[in-house]
This record gives structure tokens, C-alpha cells and sequence, in this order.
């Protein structure tokens, strides 16, 4: 399972104007960058995350109170003065396997006794697909006698980070060769007139 960082900066300037609450959002990969507006200071600030579902939490910095069953994390603030910013960093866990292509929404808001309080959403795509691999063993010395017993061994694998699905391996026998079917529980579907083994897997977990 990956990593993903978020991290929120929380800043404050003096504004010319009556009391004004805007945000900014700088879009970079797993980041979020997020300043707020002020003409006075602030108390009672508390900072809200509300992570993703296919996410786990791992950690802070400074450290929040988690809320498993929110899945929120949360910090009290207290008194931020003008021109004061401060930053907080979340750790989590991406689940795995997840479908190619989701979402994970991450929700930030900040409020405090004043009354302004803002949020600020990131999205992130998650990138994930099947990686298979396959190996061949021949378990017979090489070269072999004429009229031996040949036994070949196909070792196969998903080390992507989704599940593969309708898992399909072939063998295609040399010429030179005649199938002997096994008394094994995985005999594969011998196919004569191609001169091959086919084996209907199903599906293959991710990193198995």
C-alpha cells in the first residue's frame, strides 16, 4: 500500500477591508496548500480533516485527535494572530487493491470563535492495474533423451497493486511432443488441434 501526504498551511494577513475569509489552493500532487485571511486575530481556531474512505489514518504532525468512526482528525488550534501561518501534516495508509481510477477526496475546514470558517477539498486519482508475471522450469535434463518424459513447470503471479480478473494461461506444446494428461487437480483443458494447455485461473489478488 502507498503513502499519501496532505498538508494544509493555515496563514493570516491583515486586510484593509471589514473581516474577509477566502482560500487559496495550489494544485500539487498529494498536496494541499491553503491560506486564509484575516484583518484581526483569531481564537479558538480548530482545523478539520476528513479523510477518505479508502484511505487509513497513520499519523500528524503536530498530532490530532483521530476519530475512527468520523475518520476525521482534528486540531485545536487556539489563537492565531495576523500575519501568523502554521502547517500540519497528515500521514495515511492508500488501501489496496482499489479500482483504477477512484477518487480519494480529502476534506479540510477551519473555524473559530469568531465565526469565518472555510474549506477546501483535494482530490487525488488513484493508478492502479494487475502486473502479471510468468516463469518456465523445465524439470528434466537438458538435452533430453528421445522417448522421455518431459515435464514443464509454469510459475505464475499478480504483483500489481489490482486484482487481475478472468485469468486465462496457455501453452503452446512444442511439435515434437505428445500431451500426457496428469492425475494433478489443476489438469488444464487440452486442446488437439492447436496443440496446446489452457488453464481458466479466475482471478489472481493483487500481489499474490
Amino acid at each position: 500500500m502507498g503513502q499519501f501526504w496532505v498538508v494544509i498551511n493555515i496563514g493570516w494577513q491583515a486586510k484593509a477591508s471589514d473581516y474577509h475569509f477566502c482560500g487559496k489552493l495550489t494544485k500539487i500532487p498529494g498536496v494541499v496548500n491553503y491560506t486564509h485571511f484575516f484583518k484581526e486575530r483569531r481564537a479558538g481556531v480548530e482545523l478539520v480533516d476528513t479523510l477518505s474512505p479508502a484511505v487509513s489514518y497513520s499519523s500528524s504532525n503536530p498530532e490530532g485527535d483521530y476519530d475512527p468512526n468520523n475518520h476525521q482528525v482534528t486540531w485545536n488550534l487556539g489563537t492565531l494572530s495576523t500575519q501568523e501561518q502554521k502547517s500540519v501534516v497528515i500521514n495515511v495508509q492508500v488501501h489496496s487493491p482499489l479500482i483504477n481510477g477512484t477518487t480519494l477526496t480529502n476534506l479540510a475546514s477551519i473555524s473559530c470563535a469568531e465565526g469565518p470558517q472555510a474549506e477546501i477539498e483535494e482530490k487525488t486519482a488513484i493508478s492502479s492495474q494487475p502486473d502479471l508475471t510468468l516463469s518456465m522450469l523445465l524439470l528434466n535434463a537438458n538435452p533430453v533423451q528421445v522417448g522421455a518424459l518431459l515435464t514443464y513447470q509454469l510459475t505464475y503471479s499478480n504483483q500489481g497493486n489490482a486484482n487481475a480478473t478472468q485469468v486465462i494461461l496457455t501453452d503452446h506444446l512444442p511439435p515434437e511432443v505428445d500431451y500426457i494428461p496428469s492425475d494433478r487437480e489443476h489438469e488444464g483443458d487440452y486442446d488437439p488441434n492447436n496443440h496446446q494447455v489452457t488453464w481458466n485461473l479466475g482471478t489472481l489478488p493483487a500481489q499474490s
